[in-house]
Formats: C-alpha cells, structure tokens, sequence
C-alpha cells in the first residue's frame, strides 16, 4: 500500500475525505540550545515538509526560588504553527520520543516518550511536553552543569493530523459552527450515521442548511468529537474518556457511548465511568447489546445423549436456540440463530460475540462456567457455534449426582451486521459480488474510508450519484466482505486471528488505509502467526511499517539465519531478501 499523502494547503482540492486524518511519519526535529538562564526560550520556525513547528525549552524553578545551577530541571515544549494563521477546526497527534545529545562528545544523555496522549488544538498549538519535577525531570544530577548550556534537543515523533478547515471536494458538504464562529468542515451523512442528534438536526430540523450551529462546545471538544469518526479515529484512553463520554451522552451517540463503557471495563484503567446497559436503537448497523442474559431449563429425562433443544429465546428479534448433548463422556453445548429480524431479507449478514455459560446443577447447586471468544463470526453459512468438552458427563461415574433438569445461563455481548436491506436512509447504495450477493451499504462512508470506491462513485461513470456498484469481477468472498463491511461501522469489528488475511488483502485492493493500519497493528501484537507469514502479507501487500517490526524483532544472527535456512525464506522476493541479507549483516 501507498505512503499516506502528505498534505499541503495548495492542493487541498486534490485530498479526498479519506485522507483525514493524515499520518506523517518519522518527523525529526533538532534544535541547539544554549543560554537558557532565564525565562522561556524558543527555537526559530522548524520545517519538516510542509510542517511547520517550534520547540521551547524554560528552567524548573526549585523549591527554594534559586534560578541558578541548583534548579529542578526543565519544562520542554513542542508548538505546531499551522499554514493558515487563523485557522483553529484542526488537531494533532504527536507520538514518539525526545532526547537531549551533549554537543561536545554527542553522546544522547537522556531519552524521554512523547505519549499518544499529546494533543495540540487549534486553539492551544503548544504543549508542554513534560513537567520537570518528580516527572522525570533533567536535574543538576543526571545533566552536569556544563552541558546545561551547550545541548541539543533531538525529536522524533510521528504525527496524526486531523483538519477540519477545508472544505474537500464531494466530501465535507456541512458547516459546524461552534460558539467562538469556529467553522468545521464536516460530511453531512457520516454525522448522521454517529449521531441520533445530529441526524435529527441535520435531516428533519435543518435539511438545506450548510451551516449548522452548535452550542455549549468549544474548539478542543469539537475537534475530539469529529476526530471519532474519521476513518482513523481518536483511540481512547484515560485523558479523554470522561470528555468522549460527556460528548457520546449529549450527542446522542450510541457506538462512542459503547466504546467508552468498553474502554471503562478494563480494571487497568484508573477513570471509571457508570455501566449502564447501551440501547442502540438509533445506528441500524450493527445491533449491539452488552451483558446480554438469557436462561434456559432443559429437561433431560430418558435422556439418550443426543441432541436436545429448547425453546429459542428472542432479542432484538434474533431467536436464539442452544442445544446440549452427550459426546465421548462430555457435556457438549451449540448455540445457533434459529430465525433472523424481518428486515434480513438475504445471507449477508453477521453476527459477532463474547459469551459465558454458566451450567447449574439444581440437585447439589454445582456451577460450571465456560468462557467462548470465537473467531469467526456466525453467519449464513454458520449458524452454529459447537462448545466442545464443556464439562465431564458420565452417569456411570459414583461421583455423578443425577438430575432430570439442566439450567443454563448465558452472558453475552453481540454485534449483529445486517448487510441486506435498506435499514436507514445512510444505506443508499448497492455492491453486487459474486454469487449475485447483493450489499446496502451507505456510499459516504465507502468514499470517506476508500479510494477505490471514492474512484468508483465520484470519477468513473457514476458521476457521483451512482446507486449500484458491481464488483462481480473482483471475486469478492460474501463472508469476508461482510466483514470487510463491518470494519467501518460505527461499531466495527475488530482484526482477529480469523480475518486478518481476507481484509488486510481487501484493504490493498479496495484501498483502504485505515482498514491497512489496523491488520498492521494486529499482526505486530499477536503473536500467534509466525514471523515468515508476517514478512510474506509485508511483502504481499507493501507494507512497510509491518516489514520493518518484523525484521526488527530479530535480535540476533542466529535467529535471522535460522529463518533464513527455512523454506519461507525461499518464497519471498529479491528485495526482501536483500533486506534481510542486511539484516543480518548489522546484527553479526
């Protein structure tokens, strides 16, 4: 896959929607620093491309007031200078490290990160980077006097940019303006696919408007709020959690309200915010429900161990129907969709879920608990889930306490996917594969995550009002474009051992950057796909920054030899192979 673009203000009609945010990768700044006695001290204009950026730097005044060589440390900056003065409907990303290099022996004396967490606003670009005391300060003791006034600050961060200034040719079609007259340029039908609020304000209340003005929001909210549903959202985390949620409430958005409470659950996380159950009953695609509860009583009298079924139980108009048998001495459960909400007119649906059983024996009140992530996701060609070995069942046992009744409890989170039917206004495009499978699907989200589709509806025939797309000559799997479908909903479903593959090869082909950056991330985290199948999909697919974890993950010579010696290594192409020659080279 191509580099993300580099953008310029002279030719921000040539960017589509898709392009934002854009990453710009590897920025490195330096600056020498001398004399900074007193006061805050900041660099000349700093240029990378076309970023523009400042870097400060201000003593840490100590506990007892002395500005001299006993003072505390330092306070460093970083301020990004955008191209248009005063345009404030932007946000920046910075993530990386910064390191301060002795200028005489230009050995790095100190090495600090840059957290993710590092935002500049438009209405605030610079950022006080870290605070010099008990926060990893530069003290007399780590930094000796006479570098004090000779260093160079070194930065190396990577940047993800979100602007929100221009108006993108096909994209940006509506105006947010916020209390101060910032004006943001938005996409009137991805708004409305996040927000019940704003699809009231925008379709029912102000249909024609192009400027819509909000109240009770500043610049940093609004940038935080629009930036969650680019094709490359905000990621959450505690800095911003409590404002998400707070913006999810007032706005009236079912998916981010989720995603926070998800974020919430994790005991690793120190904010915590009230988990209450989400109600989707806005965002049609997908249907989701959390901590979802259903109970069954089976009756197992003259029981032969073969399948036995009760009752399907419904939610959302999902009937759910679990079955329990008897297998090589093993209770052996199968939950199946035994019916589907009236609006699923065809197969191309999905449905993904978490679920924990929890068998009760009423004789003796012993529990067995069984928790079940699958993979792959239920579907029309699978609508069964099989629970091997769930517990030992042997009546013959002396220990085995008999019952003629089984009570099952179940615990779940789903995601149903209806890719079907027309359930919103937003779904108000066809793709044909295939097989003659037929997908709704809302076009501005196609063109706002893809090239390929954004070509397809603006540049090719259909002349931007184009309702069908046939892509039967793609040969396009319906399962895995469901999938594919899936991964930009509002709620999307997440890379997994199951699907990597499929889309990170959709990703390429359809051009999707964002869909290509998260089977990235997935395969650099999970360590259950070996490493010369990860340098095969790097090669494959043109995917530098995957190439790059792999061969740094070699941390010796003989491990990189022993990869070499192997047959994986003989399918791969000259140039990964001479890079991997290198490789080899520097770690001898």
């Amino acid at each position: 896959m191509a580099p993300p673009s580099k953008r310029s203000r002279k030719d921000d009609q040539e960017i589509n929607f898709y392009s934002n945010p854009v990453i710009i990768p590897n920025v490195e700044l330096k600056w020498k620093v001398s004399d900074c006695s007193f006061g805050l001290k900041y660099s000349d204009i700093l240029t990378f491309e076309h970023l523009k950026w400042k870097m400060g730097i201000q003593k840490y005044q100590n506990a007892h007031g002395n500005l001299g060589p006993n003072m505390s440390g330092y306070h460093f900056y970083l301020q990004y200078l955008p191209n248009v003065e005063n345009e404030k409907a932007w946000m920046c990303q910075v993530n990386g490290k910064y390191s301060i290099v002795d200028c005489k022996d230009r050995n790095i004396k100190h090495t600090f990160d840059i957290s993710s967490s590092n935002m500049l606003f438009g209405n605030c670009p610079h950022k006080t980077i870290t605070t010099a005391l008990n926060n990893k300060c530069v003290t007399l003791e780590q930094l000796p006097v006479l570098d004090i006034y000779f260093m160079e600050i070194e930065m190396k961060f990577d940047v993800v940019f979100y602007d929100f200034n221009t108006s993108f040719q096909n994209y940006t079609n509506i105006v947010l303006s916020i209390p101060d007259h910032t004006a943001f340029h938005f996409n009137r039908e991805v708004l409305s696919s996040h927000s019940k609020k704003l699809y009231k304000l925008l379709n029912h209340e102000k249909p024609t408007k192009q400027i819509i003005p909000l109240e009770d929001i500043d610049c940093k909210k609004m940038c935080l709020l629009l930036a969650t549903m680019c094709p490359i959202p905000i990621q959450i985390d505690e800095n911003n959690n409590c404002i998400l949620s707070e913006l999810a409430e007032n706005f009236d958005m079912p998916a981010l309200t989720l995603k926070c409470k998800e974020y919430a659950k994790n005991p690793k996380n120190v904010k915590k915010i009230d988990d209450q159950r989400v109600k989707a009953d806005f965002v049609p695609n997908p249907i989701f429900r959390n901590d979802e509860s259903l109970d069954w009583m089976i009756d197992i009298k003259e029981w032969d161990g073969s399948i036995r079924y009760n009752v399907p139980m419904l939610t959302d108009g999902i009937a759910w129907k679990l079955g329990v048998a008897i297998k090589d001495k093993f209770l052996k459960l199968e939950l199946s969709i035994s019916s589907l909400p009236s609006n699923v007119t065809n197969d191309n649906w999905l449905c993904k879920f978490n679920a924990t059983f929890r068998l009760t024996n009423p004789i003796d009140k012993t529990q067995h608990v069984k928790k079940v992530e699958p993979s792959l996701c239920l579907s029309s060609s699978n609508t069964k889930l099989n629970i091997e070995n769930f517990v030992h069942w042997d009546p013959s046992s002396p220990d085995f306490v008999k019952t003629t009744l089984l009570m099952i409890k179940l615990n779940m989170d789903y995601r149903f996917y209806n890719f079907s039917s027309k359930t919103s206004e937003n779904m108000n495009t066809e793709i044909n594969i295939k097989g003659g499978s037929v997908f709704h699907f809302s076009r501005e989200i196609l063109c706002n995550n893809s090239e390929f589709f954004y070509n397809k509806f603006y540049k090719e025939e259909h002349n931007g009002c184009g309702i069908v797309i046939d892509l039967d000559t793609l040969g396009l799997d319906s399962y895995y474009f469901s999938q594919f479908l899936a991964t930009m909903c509002p709620v999307e479903l997440a890379i997994s051992e199951g699907n990597y593959n499929r889309l990170m090869g959709y990703a390429f082909h359809l051009k999707v950057p964002s869909l290509m950056s998260k089977c990235e991330i997935f395969l650099m985290n999970y360590a259950g796909t070996h490493i010369g199948t990860k340098i095969a999909l790097a090669e494959t697919y043109d995917s530098e920054k995957l190439m790059k974890s792999c061969l740094e993950s070699f941390k010796s010579s003989a491990s990189l030899k022993k990869f070499v010696n192997s047959p994986r290594f003989e399918n791969l192409n000259d140039s990964t192979k001479l890079r991997i020659y290198r490789c080899f080279v520097s770690l001898s």
